[in-house]
Formats: structure tokens, sequence, C-alpha cells
């Protein structure tokens, strides 16, 4: 990488889902606000998620993304080479456990139910594992049923070929309202919802580099909180009310740390391996696989 940050040195393709958690980046992106890390930063739209995501970072068609804490594990630990390098969103994601508005569905009824998922080994996929875990609902493979997106998933629910869809609340509300959906209840992650994943190939050539790309990322993040805009613009973007907009605000919090906090990361490691998502390994064994040394916090040789 050249010092001289007035030549854009390579082009880096950053891949997340088109929701409210990513406006830093696409913002970012569309505003230029990256040109100053020497990176030619370019956003990629994901509507089936973490799963579609993972898929993309296998085929190495992606450089980073932002993914689903459960689905960057459970992929990682899979055999995808890349790494996470930090922590991106710290705050849970509230999942909403949705049903077609009148099928009589309620929280009481789920067993043998039909799910929709984007993918496995994505979040909607994961998810109702938790959920089962915790009502003592059995789950099966042929329980799911692959819908891509969210829109896959109205259809499929709306046709009767699912019953069940998981999808964060809020991004859901505007159907909710309209009423195509119902939430029956929602399911919170037992862990910080959303991490920064990385090849490995590109955090062995430029893993210093990408620190003025984080650097620059969390400047992105104060800008657009400071700017007071940032309800306004998801409201927008997404077709929330405007104090829909503002209570997701105030419960997301951004993580401004560079490198990995390994101990929050093995609290949800050690969680998913409870719960029977992921298999079981030592742990010191688990965040090795899972993150690039260099990326621990305090690290020394």
């Amino acid at each position: 990488m050249p010092n001289n940050h007035s030549e854009l040195a390579e082009k880096i393709i950053i891949g997340g889902v088109p929701e409210h958690f990513n406006i830093p980046w696409y913002y970012g992106t569309q505003h230029g606000m990256f040109n100053s890390t020497g990176w030619d930063v370019r956003w990629q739209s994901y509507p089936g998620g973490t799963g579609a995501m993972l898929v993309d970072l296998k085929e190495g068609k992606l450089d980073m993304a932002t993914l689903l804490t459960e689905g960057a594990i459970s992929g990682i630990l899979g055999g995808i080479d890349a790494s996470i390098v930090k922590f991106y969103v710290d705050s849970p994601l509230s999942w909403g456990i949705h049903v077609k508005k009148g099928s009589g569905i309620t929280m009481d009824h789920l067993e043998g139910k039909k799910y929709a998922i984007s993918r496995y080994k994505s979040g909607s996929h994961l998810m109702p594992y938790v959920n089962a875990r915790q009502k003592n609902i059995q789950l099966n493979d042929d329980d799911f049923i692959i819908v891509k997106d969210l829109d896959g998933a109205r259809e499929a629910l709306a046709k009767g070929n699912a019953d069940v869809f998981f999808w964060e609340k809020y991004i859901t509300k505007p159907f909710v309202d309209n009423g195509e959906f119902e939430k029956i209840g929602v399911c919170p992650t037992p862990w910080p919802s959303f991490v920064v994943v990385c090849q490995n190939s590109l955090l062995k050539n430029h893993f210093n580099d990408l620190h003025l790309l984080f650097d620059q990322l969390h400047q992105v993040i104060r800008d657009l909180v400071l700017s007071g805009d940032i309800i306004n613009m998801v409201a927008n973007e997404f077709g929330l009310k405007y104090f829909d907009a503002v209570k997701w605000y105030a419960a997301v919090e951004w993580n401004m740390e560079l490198g990995v906090d390994t101990e929050k990361l093995g609290a949800a490691v050690n969680r998913l391996m409870k719960l029977g998502l992921i298999e079981t390994i030592p742990l010191d064994l688990a965040i090795q696989k899972l993150v690039d040394k260099r990326s621990i916090f305090n690290f020394t040789e």
C-alpha cells in the first residue's frame, strides 16, 4: 500500500445486508469518505444475508463482510478461510418471529411448523434453534425451506409454503403494519449482533492498512451520529415510521474499537456450543481458528 493517498491503491469489496446497521458503510462509500485511507472501497449489498456472504467469502468473491456473529463463527469454524477482525455492532439483534397475519399460529404452536430461511447457516436458520432450545421445541432439517431473502419469505408465508420467519424486527415492521405479517414474539441474540470478517489473504498482506479503514469507519459513524440525520435516513431508507426509527436508534451500539475482545467472543462461542449449533471443541482452539492473533487485544509475541 503506498503512502500517497491521493491515488486509490486497491479495490476492496465489502458486503453486508441492506439494513440500517450498515448505513455507515454504504453512506461512507457513496460519499467517498473512505478515499483518504488509500482503499478503493466498494459496497456490495446482500439481501440474502449472512448465508449468501459466507458463500461468496468461500468462493473469493468478497474481501470483507459485516456478518451476524453466530453465522461468522459457524462459517469460519466450518472451514471458510477468513477471520473475525472486530466486533461491528455490540448490541444484540432482536429477531422478530413472524407468521402470516390471521394464521392463528402462536408461540405455543411452533412445533412441527415450516421455517422460512434465507440459507443454511444464516441467522434466520440458526436463531430458530436458539428459540427452540429456550422453548424445548424439537427442530429437524426438513423443518426449513430456503427462500433466499425477505421477499422470498413474504411469498412463502403468503402462499402457505412456510409458516414462520425470523428476521430483524424493524426491517419487517412495515409488513407487520400493513397486515402482511403478524409478529408473535421476539428472540434477541444472547451475544453482540455483528462482526467484521476479512479474507485471510487480505489480512496477510494488508493487516496494518486495514486499521486505517476501520479508523475511518469509526469516524463515519461519529459523523452520522453527530449530524442528527441518521434517524430520518433510517426511516426514509427502510420505510419505517419515525418513532420506530427512534426506538431502533436508541438500542443500537456500534463498536468503536480496533481488534477483538476474545472474552466477549469466547462467551458467544461457548453459548453456540451449548446450543449445539457448532461443534464442541476446546475454546482456545476455536479462538485460534476464528481470530488472526494480531487482532486480539493486547497481543504480543
